[in-house]
């Protein structure tokens, strides 16, 4: 190894002991810290606490992170922050109306890129590290079994036809449910995927309130309007799996799947509730897809 080599080494650096990370976070200066306000339930502070402090990673205190609970409270809190000096960051959700490319920014606010923050723990490679420490497989045997992209798409894509219906019921303000997938899931027996039948059938009630509503504003051509519109969604959200990770609900839909494929791989799973799920998936997903946060966290701690 060449002496410039040798200066590259990483691995030659030693790493933070356990009590120089804690020290490091107590004597941090206090103009590198802030504070995080979401819009979820008190539960989900864990959840984010994991994620950011990964996403962090010791370059800044993070104070506290405080649940607010609905976005129109998130919105309204951070507007009051603007009078104050405390350096805080307000998170919210994007919803269903990130299928129409709606984003949120202002100076202390930030809205996710994909549907809810749960949207970022559908990632296969978090899967797989989960699954390599309960079942001991190769990873490349974990990550065939798993079939993430084949498995997601098949059945993504019955959902995100519905999700096309529920965007344009929700635009024109008709009174309806979002469903959660485990409403699709075939039986009997243990559920192994989406039954389309069943989404069709929601589909086609979505659609009715659709048509009823168009019919009462005095559209004649209400069929038709009713398949541009819906023409014009698919094509801004087109069938992928891209699409599909961003504008499903994470909650809702895309981790019920994904629970449903990880219990069929290992029946132990079937054990852990929903936060402690989402928990462990948190602690082993790519952050990639995150970095627009740490940039808006550290933009406003610097």
């Amino acid at each position: 190894m060449c002496y410039h080599e040798k200066c590259l080494d990483m691995s030659t650096i030693p790493e933070f002991t356990q009590v120089q990370l804690i020290l490091h976070r107590v004597f941090f200066r206090s103009d590198k810290a802030i504070t995080i306000f979401t819009e979820d339930k008190p539960s989900d502070k864990f959840l984010y606490s994991i994620l950011l402090n990964r996403l962090i990673n010791n370059e800044i205190k993070i104070n506290k992170i405080i649940p607010l609970g609905p976005k129109s409270q998130v919105v309204e809190k951070s507007i009051a922050s603007l009078k104050s000096r405390n350096k805080s960051l307000f998170i919210v959700d994007c919803d269903i109306k990130i299928m129409f490319g709606e984003e949120l920014e202002t100076e202390n606010l930030i809205s996710l890129k994909r549907y809810c923050i749960e949207n970022y723990l559908c990632c296969e490679d978090g899967i797989v590290e989960y699954l390599f420490l309960k079942l001991g497989k190769e990873r490349n045997r974990i990550k065939t079994d798993l079939d993430f992209k084949n498995f997601m798409t098949i059945n993504g894509k019955k959902l995100l036809k519905l999700y096309y219906r529920y965007l344009l019921a929700f635009d024109l303000n008709c009174s309806h449910t979002f469903k959660n997938a485990t409403e699709f899931f075939n039986i009997p027996g243990p559920p192994k995927r989406i039954d389309g039948t069943k989404v069709n059938q929601e589909i086609n009630n979505v659609e009715r309130v659709i048509k009823e509503n168009l019919k009462n504003l005095g559209n004649r051509s209400y069929k038709r309007e009713l398949e541009v519109r819906l023409k014009k969604i698919e094509i801004i959200n087109p069938i992928n799996l891209e699409t599909i990770i961003k504008v499903l609900s994470g909650r809702d839909q895309l981790l019920p799947l994904i629970r449903l494929k990880i219990n069929l791989l290992d029946r132990t799973s079937r054990q852990l509730s929903d936060d402690q799920m989402k928990r462990i998936l948190a602690d082993k997903v790519n952050l990639r897809s995150l970095d627009f946060l740490k940039q808006k966290i550290l933009s406003i701690a610097k």
